[in-house]
C-alpha cells in the first residue's frame, strides 16, 4: 500500500510539473535560497568558533606555568661593585657599594644578605658591611656575593711616591650631641690619583673651640650648642667640615643661610691640568646646600682659569685666588674664595748614568733623574716613580730613591715617570758571571 501511494504521489507531482512549470521554478529558487542561508550560517558559526579557540589558545600560552610549575620569579642576575677610587695607600679606609641587576632589568643597591670577601686580606681586608682597610702594597680582588651571584672589584694598594694635591674631610658635615664625640677622617688625593688617610700628618684645628674641640687625630668633642668649623691642614692644602653641636633640652633655632664656602679651600693643580671646585651655601645649623646660582672668577687668569662649573685649569706656575659669588634661595649674595697653587708639569725626564750596567745578585747601582718642567725649570729632586720591567720577572728591584739592586739572572729596563712623562730606559744585566769577566765574586 505504501508503494502504491508513493507511486501515485510521484505521478501527480510529475504531471503538475509538466502542466505548471512556473511553480517548479519557484520551488527550485526557494530551495537554493534555503541552501545558501544554511551555508552562510555554518560559515559564520565556524568563524566564531575559530576566533574563540584562538583566543583560548593565546590565553593559555600566557597563563601557562613555567617548568617549575608557577610564574617565573624575578632573580638577581649580576652584581656591580664600585668605589670612589681603586688606588689606595696603606691605612686607608674605603666604602664599597654593590648594585644588583635583576631579570626584569631593574637595579638597586644591595645591603642585606651580602657577603664580602678579600682574596688577599694581608693586602686589604673588607668588613661585613663593605668597608675596605688597606694594609700593605699589592693588588687585591674584593668580592661581593648574594644568592650565589658574585661581583668583583680590583684594588691596588701603593706606597710609592706621590705629591699630595687635595684634602677632604669625611663627613664634611655632621651632628654631635653636647658632650659627645665623633671621628673625622682627612682623606688626601695624590698626583698618581691614589687616596690616603692623612689624619696623622694633618694639623687639626677648631675655629670655634667653645662649641667643639678637635684633637690631633680628628676626634671632635661637642662643648656647647652651635656650629663649629673644623679644619685639617697639610702644607698649603686645607679642608673644612661643619660640626653642629646639639643639646636635647634646647629647642632647635630657626635655620637661615649665613654664608658661602668653596670646597676645597686650598687647591694644588698641575700646569695644563684641571681640578674641580664646588661652592655651597652654609646655614646656621651647619648644613650646606648648592647655591641657586654661582659665578666663578679668577684673580689671575695667567695662573689659573675657572669655567662656569667651577673647574680650575692651571695656565702658568704660581698662586692665585678663585672667587665664587653665590646666591641663596632668598636671592641674597654671598662670596667665598679658594687659594689655588699651580705647579709646573713634567715635560721630559732623563735618567743616568747611561747603561747598560752589569750587576751581580745583591749588587746595587744608584740612578738619578733630571726632570724638565713646563716652565723650563729642571730638578734632580723631583718625586719620580721608578719602574723596572724584565723577563723573567724581578730581575732587579728599584727603591724610591732610584737605587737598583740585582735579584736574579736576566735583563731589566729601568725607567722613571712623572705627570705622564716617561724617561729613557736604562738596561741592567744581572748575572753571577759574565762571558768576558769570569766569575764575579
Amino acid at each position: 500500500m505504501r508503494d502504491a501511494l508513493r507511486q501515485r504521489l510521484l505521478a501527480e507531482a510529475s504531471l503538475h510539473a509538466r502542466t505548471h512549470p512556473a511553480d517548479l521554478g519557484l520551488a527550485l529558487a526557494e530551495g537554493m535560497s534555503t541552501v545558501r542561508r544554511r551555508i552562510i550560517r555554518a560559515w559564520v558559526v565556524a568563524a566564531v568558533v575559530s576566533v574563540a579557540l584562538m583566543a583560548a589558545f593565546v590565553a593559555a600560552v600566557f597563563a601557562a606555568p613555567d617548568d617549575e610549575g608557577g610564574p617565573g620569579p624575578v632573580t638577581l642576575q649580576s652584581i656591580t661593585v664600585t668605589a670612589s677610587s681603586q688606588l689606595l695607600r696603606p691605612d686607608t679606609k674605603l666604602d664599597l657599594t654593590a648594585r644588583g641587576t635583576y631579570s626584569n632589568d631593574e637595579t638597586k643597591e644591595l645591603v642585606d644578605g651580602l657577603t664580602w670577601t678579600s682574596d688577599k686580606p694581608e693586602v686589604a681586608a673588607v668588613s661585613p658591611i663593605g668597608e675596605v682597610t688597606a694594609a700593605t702594597a699589592g693588588t687585591v680582588v674584593i668580592t661581593a656575593m648574594h644568592s650565589d651571584v658574585k661581583g668583583m672589584l680590583n684594588l691596588t694598594v701603593t706606597d710609592g711616591p706621590g705629591l699630595l694635591t687635595g684634602l677632604r674631610i669625611k663627613p664634611d658635615q655632621t651632628t654631635v650631641s653636647l658632650g659627645g664625640t665623633t671621628q673625622l677622617i682627612a682623606e688626601g688625593t695624590f698626583s698618581d690619583n691614589s687616596i690616603g688617610n692623612r689624619n696623622e700628618p694633618a694639623i687639626w684645628e677648631s675655629r670655634n673651640p667653645g662649641i667643639a674641640t678637635v684633637d690631633g687625630l680628628g676626634m671632635v668633642t661637642g662643648m656647647n650648642p652651635g656650629v663649629a668649623t673644623i679644619s685639617a691642614t697639610e702644607g698649603t692644602i686645607q679642608a673644612t667640615a661643619a660640626i653642629t653641636v646639639t643639646d636635647p633640652g634646647t629647642p632647635n633655632p630657626t635655620v637661615v643661610p649665613n654664608g658661602c664656602v668653596v670646597d676645597p679651600a686650598t687647591l694644588r693643580v698641575k700646569h695644563t691640568q684641571t681640578q674641580p671646585l664646588t661652592a655651597f651655601i652654609t646655614a646656621t645649623d651647619g648644613t650646606r646646600v648648592p647655591p641657586t646660582t654661582v659665578k666663578w672668577s679668577s684673580t689671575d687668569s695667567k695662573i689659573a682659569n675657572v669655567n662656569t662649573s667651577g673647574s680650575v685649569t692651571g695656565t702658568g706656575p704660581g698662586s692665585t685666588r678663585i672667587t665664587a659669588l653665590c646666591v641663596d634661595a632668598n636671592g641674597k649674595e654671598w662670596q667665598a674664595t679658594a687659594s689655588v697653587t699651580v705647579e709646573p708639569v713634567a715635560r721630559s725626564i732623563i735618567i743616568g748614568p747611561a747603561g747598560p750596567h752589569r750587576l751581580t745578585p745583591q749588587q746595587s747601582i744608584q740612578l738619578a733623574a733630571t726632570v724638565t718642567f713646563s716652565d723650563g725649570s729642571t730638578s734632580t729632586k723631583a718625586a719620580v716613580s721608578w719602574n723596572a720591567s724584565s723577563s723573567p720577572p724581578l730581575v732587579v728591584i728599584v727603591s724610591r730613591s732610584g737605587v737598583v739592586t740585582g735579584v736574579r739572572n736576566g735583563r731589566a729596563n729601568v725607567t722613571a715617570s712623572l705627570d705622564g712623562a716617561t724617561s729613557n730606559p736604562i738596561t741592567v744585566d744581572v748575572a753571577i758571571t759574565f762571558p768576558d769577566e769570569g766569575e764575579i765574586g
